[in-house]
């Protein structure tokens, strides 16, 4: 199970932060210490400059907490749980309680109606020349199922690479990225390095979930809208005939997957757009030297 904002799980970074805080602060008194038992001023000013910086990644570590709680509390608000966790359960759905059975059924539907095509009638005896295939056209359906399914087929593993992409964010942003761009973000040749990492850090493991948690959001209301769900049962589709549930089941399939592609294909590249660039947006502010802009 997931964890939440006040979880050991989603605060497990904040002691490694921490450390590298104190860390900081010792090295930078010790270096104060130096200056002034050895009467170098430059010691002086770097010290009282990287004390700022580490002050001013302090707030930055106190944002990203509120950032996170805030995020994780509209996530609750919509699906009612951590955003990781319903990301995670809502790929999971969508992939294979979703998208599988409905390319399973096409495979099948296709092989029905081939055995469908090349079944004979003859009115005396085919031997004589006299008999017919009455479902020989469906034979071109069974061809264009298989094709589709074949087509479809691939769009499983988009959602499986989002699920698992989603599963590696959580187990590294905070607890290795961040800490990373920490402590770049401490000197000074490293500081947009740092801000661009901490960016980074920040709009996968917080923007990026809460974008599916949308997505499962949108998604469910036209999973089970009645007008766009039960479209198959209004007699709105003829093709296929109806024969043994043929055209139906056909159409049931396509429905599903029509209602699952824009999670394996558009949505994705999207939440992509929207994190990358609430990153870069970020990483822009994070790299800004506010000590210059004051004095």
């Amino acid at each position: 199970m997931y964890g939440c904002s006040v979880s050991e799980d989603y605060l497990s970074w904040t002691a490694i932060i921490g450390l590298l805080i104190i860390m900081s602060f010792f090295i930078i008194s010790l270096v104060y210490m130096l200056s002034q038992f050895f009467k170098r001023p430059d010691w002086a000013v770097w010290a009282k400059s990287e004390l700022w910086q580490t002050i001013a990644a302090c707030i930055i570590v106190g944002l990203i907490l509120s950032f996170t709680g805030t995020a994780c509390m509209i996530s609750e608000s919509l699906a009612g749980g951590d955003p990781f966790y319903i990301s995670d359960r809502y790929l999971h759905y969508t992939l294979w309680n979703r998208l599988v059975p409905a390319v399973n059924n096409l495979f099948q539907l296709s092989f029905k109606a081939q055995k469908l095509s090349v079944f004979t009638l003859g009115l005396i005896s085919c031997s004589e020349g006299i008999c017919f295939q009455p479902f020989a056209g469906l034979g071109t359906l069974s061809y264009s199922l298989e094709t589709m399914a074949s087509i479809i087929t691939p769009f499983g593993a988009s959602l499986l690479f989002q699920k698992l992409f989603l599963q590696f964010v959580k187990d590294i942003a905070f607890t290795i990225i961040l800490p990373i761009g920490f402590i770049l973000k401490v000197f000074p040749f490293t500081r947009e390095a740092g801000a661009f990492l901490i960016a980074a850090a920040v709009a996968f493991y917080v923007v990026f979930p809460l974008t599916y948690v949308f997505n499962s959001t949108i998604m469910r209301e036209v999973m089970y809208d009645p007008m766009v769900a039960n479209w198959c049962q209004k007699g709105l589709v003829g093709w296929g005939g109806g024969l043994s549930g043929l055209g139906s089941g056909a159409c049931q399939a396509l429905n599903t997957v029509g209602q699952v592609l824009p999670q394996a294909a558009f949505l994705p590249a999207l939440n992509l757009v929207i994190t990358i660039s609430f990153m870069q947006t970020l990483s822009k502010i994070l790299a800004r030297d506010y000590q210059e802009d004051l004095q």
